[in-house]
């Protein structure tokens, strides 16, 4: 576990240079996000799961990058994986779909709110940092078992944070990312108001 710790690298967002440590050039070290500002969860009928995708794609030459997602709302989203890691040029997919209860709850809402947009303050937090090359040739190679590196992953994320915390030169690079709700267009002239049955009248 020393040995892990010592090896994490410094990261960057986005294009900005790593600050090596030997004085040498380094190049960019970048985990990009699609998309990279709002996700957006869509409704075209009330028992809908809406559902977003978020895709990882690691840039670099030769870096393994782990990256762990967060919520400002962990009871109304499921993450899955809710971390893991990416290979030098590949990509991972990230589903983020909505508890059930919530949906029909929101739905409701916006039925109610007769063409006024529901706004969310839904957060997401995408974190992520360089894979110690240790770390990536005891777990990453040949034939993985997914629990055990999954397990390992966990364990990594728990250092990486007390690392950050005991030093000033920080390993996690984080993206916040807002979310957006989109209902069917009229939807309040359209459906019934909740508790009243189709034909009602006015």
């Amino acid at each position: 576990e020393e040995e892990t710790s010592r090896d994490i690298g410094r990261t960057v967002m986005e294009g900005r240079d790593a600050e090596p440590s030997n004085g040498a050039s380094s190049p960019p070290t970048s985990l990009l996000l699609t998309p990279d500002e709002t996700l957006t969860f869509t409704w075209t009928r009330e028992k809908d799961l809406p559902k977003a995708t978020l895709s990882a794609y690691n840039s670099s030459n030769n870096t393994v990058l782990t990256f762990k997602v967060k919520t400002t709302a962990p009871k109304r989203y499921h993450v899955r994986p809710p971390h893991g890691f990416v290979r030098p040029g590949e990509t991972a997919s990230i589903l983020l779909s909505m508890a059930a209860r919530d949906t029909a709850s929101l739905w409701w809402d916006a039925v109610d709110s007769k063409g006024e947009q529901i706004k969310t303050e839904d957060k997401f937090q995408v974190q992520f940092a360089v894979v110690p090359e240790s770390f990536a040739s005891q777990f990453l190679q040949g034939d993985v078992d997914e629990k055990e590196v999954m397990k390992s992953i966990q364990n990594l994320w728990k250092e990486l944070g007390e690392l950050d915390k005991a030093q000033q030169k920080k390993r996690i690079t984080s993206k916040r990312l807002t979310t957006k709700f989109e209902f069917p267009m009229n939807l309040s002239s359209t459906v019934a108001p909740r508790n009243l049955p189709a034909s009602a009248g006015a």
